[in-house]
């Protein structure tokens, strides 16, 4: 663990020695305990939740070194509202209106009591440096998600431009299925087949190319696979020969059922109703 200690002074509650990132901020629990008046660094560190709690290697002025116990900010609120001693509160609103803001505003703390104007000048300029490479991070994060930001939103652009078309196509089939679901009647093929500007005979022609229906004397029968749909209704019609003889034949007519299944086998194969153009 790095050996960058910043120090934060209170005339009630001493020095507060810190460590660690502005994002992760550290403190040391000796100090900590001393400023709330705690029993035994020891008794207390075994409160405290084992990953927030850290051993830093420290140097002071004389050259002399020690491993020091240093506390996450979670460790800190946790001993805080465990505590009932009366300078709790005030603590903590300390370490939360100064030290806290000073840390990840800056980066540290420039406790320029008894310092010379050089020291003063040398810790400003360090706290600049970590402040500038700090915001040089967020702002390639900042261009990261931004980038991250201008795909989404050009796929969801994608999306509503694909979603407005099949609304549109949506609309359309809606139109000519209402019209379909509001007629009872039975209809020619030749009425069908004015729907998409065709003859009846054309009609017959192409659904027979379709699979849907082969010729029998004269009247068109369905396929097998479509025979008991319910697509088509048979009748007869009396008529008169040329020789002047009376005659039946049978005549096909599509019910509406059958009507929307040609309107989407047609689809299918990209020939559409007049009113869908």
């Amino acid at each position: 663990m790095t050996n960058n200690i910043q120090i934060f002074k209170n005339d009630q509650f001493g020095e507060i020695r810190t460590a660690g990132t502005p994002e992760k901020p550290l403190f040391c629990l000796v100090d900590i305990c001393k400023a709330m008046e705690l029993s035994t660094v020891k008794k207390v560190k075994n409160r405290l939740r084992k990953d927030g709690v850290t051993s830093i290697h420290l140097t002071d002025s004389l050259g002399r070194t020690q491993d020091a116990t240093f506390i996450n900010e979670q460790n800190l609120y946790l001993l805080i509202m465990r505590s009932d001693k009366p300078q709790a509160e005030p603590f903590q609103n300390w370490v939360c209106g100064e030290v806290l803001p000073a840390i990840r505003k800056t980066g540290g703390y420039l406790g320029a009591e008894n310092l010379s104007d050089d020291e003063i000048m040398a810790k400003a300029l360090v706290v600049a440096q970590k402040t500038i490479e700090r915001k040089a991070v967020e702002n390639q994060q900042l261009k990261g998600e931004n980038h991250a930001l201008r795909i989404e939103n050009a796929r969801l652009e994608g999306e509503n431009v694909q979603l407005t078309a099949e609304n549109q196509e949506l609309r359309h089939d809606k139109n000519y299925l209402d019209l379909i679901m509001r007629s009872k009647a039975l209809l020619t093929i030749s009425q069908i087949a004015q729907d998409y500007g065709m003859s009846g005979k054309a009609m017959n022609k192409k659904l027979a190319e379709m699979g849907v229906q082969y010729s029998i004397n004269g009247q068109w029968i369905l396929y097998a696979k479509y025979k008991d749909c319910g697509y088509v209704s048979s009748r007869s019609i009396d008529i008169t020969r040329s020789d002047g003889s009376p005659d039946v034949v049978l005549h096909t007519e599509w019910t509406q059922a059958g009507r929307k299944f040609l309107y989407e086998l047609l689809k299918k194969n990209n020939i559409i109703p007049l009113i869908e153009k």
